[in-house]
């Protein structure tokens, strides 16, 4: 060989050298765990395996009777099925070993001590799972092309419906990855992930029959269909663009917040990824919701506005026992770097700062939703809700700083669940009772103004009960904080 056939062969090669080694020294944990994973006997297994159970039942159902076009609708079906429960597994297994096991064989901590961010060593990760779940769904596309032979499917809908289980497969790898980097153990890590998993899998299913009701289809991935069939009203933006765009947003978001808060070492401000998260899909969540009440009927928007609040709610009761970690007072660290006056404003450190800060969002948001819907009732469960997620965050932290972390989450626990367990035991079903006052939520005005009183003195004896023990905690954590800087 001369050396001007070498040279062409060297500048054919050098285009394809150079893409992946910008790839690879831009982030060299991508390249490590393509490496480890490619190497690994359960995926290499995952990808045949993947391949003959949906060449199985694809060529099953093709031998059955029936019509070309139901034929082709049902192959269509279960290819697609099948592909986005393969990729929902694998990432979530994938997912939920990255990070454990580098702490379970101690390289955890060289690759926290490099040059690498924590944000980067997560997306170095889970771009790692998600070319891995490209590869699989790439082995099984000769199934795709039996399937797309039949004739009566288009490649519009082939395209959506691919879209719909990469989707899956990469929302259950983020799962995975943030359980990761809290979990010590690699086989629970990899239960815990399964189960969030299968709830990833129940919300993309709900979304899926949703989605079917706009139009006439068939088949699990018939919404694939309905993107192209479906009237272009606001229902259609909605329940097709706003919903879905907004959900896997928010969870691959809190996947990377929550993973790069377990990589974060404890004197750092762990707290700060999981605040610009909450800050985040809060304010998205009101958008959504602005154009979710448009696209609703009349009768159906205070439907809605409920769902928002019992979401809003349940993500600010899960911040509280999130920040119970956060320290009492600055770590060095803290003080060696000090925020902003806008990020110390809009995402604050330390324990006290984060409770208020989870109050004062939430609290935001969920008046916002009820002003929105221009409903009383909702104003006054909002208030309410406030005034309780502001004492249940002055109990966490009073405890978090006396007593630690795992005692303040237990007790938190249970203050979470007492009021609505003694509503539900004592409570008189005829009639209201003094019992609802500890939990109103289940009384419903109906029209008239008989709850009236009680609503308003269950309101006024928990907002004195928020101001106590708020108070209590900004009293606990100071003195927490002069005792440990004198000792």
């Amino acid at each position: 060989m001369n050396r001007d056939t070498e040279a062409r062969q060297e500048l054919r090669r050098a285009p394809r050298i150079r893409i992946w080694d910008a790839l690879t020294d831009a982030n060299p944990v991508l390249a490590k765990e393509l490496l480890v994973t490619l190497r690994t006997p359960a995926y290499v297994r995952s990808m045949v395996g993947a391949t003959l159970l949906l060449g199985t039942a694809v060529v099953w159902a093709g031998l059955g009777r029936g019509s070309l076009e139901y034929k082709g609708r049902e192959l269509f079906g279960i290819y697609f099925t099948g592909l986005a429960l393969v990729l929902g597994i694998v990432g979530g297994a994938l997912g939920s070993t990255v990070i454990v096991q580098e702490r379970e064989g101690g390289t955890l901590e060289a690759l926290n001590f490099s040059s690498l961010s924590p944000r980067r060593i997560v997306f170095g990760k889970f771009a790692a799972i998600a070319l891995a779940e490209g590869a699989i769904a790439v082995c099984t596309l000769p199934l795709l092309v039996l399937v797309l032979g039949v004739g009566v499917v288009s490649l519009g809908e082939t395209y959506v419906a691919m879209s719909i289980a990469l989707m899956c497969g990469a929302l259950t790898a983020s799962v995975g990855i943030a359980v990761s980097a809290h979990t010590a153990n690699t086989r629970r890590s990899l239960l815990v992930s399964l189960l969030c998993s299968c709830v990833v899998g129940i919300g993309v299913t709900s979304w899926l029959a949703a989605g079917s009701e706009l139009s006439w289809c068939s088949g699990p991935f018939g919404v694939a269909r309905v993107y192209f069939e479906a009237p272009h009203n606001d229902a259609y933006f909605a329940l097709l663009c706003i919903i879905p765009a907004y959900a896997v947003t928010t969870i691959l978001w809190l996947g990377h917040a929550s993973a790069t808060t377990g990589l974060m070492d404890r004197s750092r401000d762990r707290g700060s990824p999981i605040k610009r998260w909450a800050v985040g899909t809060l304010g998205m969540g009101l958008v959504a919701f602005v154009i979710c009440t448009r696209a609703s009927a009349a009768h159906s928007r205070e439907e809605v506005a409920v769902v928002a609040m019992i979401v809003t709610s349940s993500i600010a009761a899960a911040l509280l026992f999130v920040f119970a970690g956060e320290p009492a007072s600055p770590t060095r660290w803290m003080q060696a770097h000090p925020s902003s006056r806008l990020s110390g404003l809009l995402y604050p450190r330390c324990l006290a700062p984060s409770v208020l800060f989870t109050v004062l969002a939430s609290g935001v948001a969920l008046v916002s939703v009820s002003l929105l819907a221009d409903s009383r009732r909702l104003e006054f469960y909002a208030l309410w809700t406030v005034a309780g997620l502001s004492t249940l965050g002055g109990l966490i932290g009073s405890v978090a700083a006396r007593k630690g972390v795992t005692r303040a989450r237990a007790l938190g626990a249970i203050a979470l669940f007492l009021p609505p367990l003694i509503v539900g035991l004592l409570r008189d079903s005829l009639k209201p009772t003094w019992v609802d006052a500890f939990c109103p939520l289940w009384l419903s005005d109906g029209g008239g103004q008989s709850n009236e009183p009680l609503m308003l003195g269950s309101l006024l004896a928990w907002t004195v009960a928020a101001v106590a023990s708020l108070g209590i905690m900004k009293r606990t954590i100071d003195a927490e904080a002069r005792r440990t800087s004198g000792e």
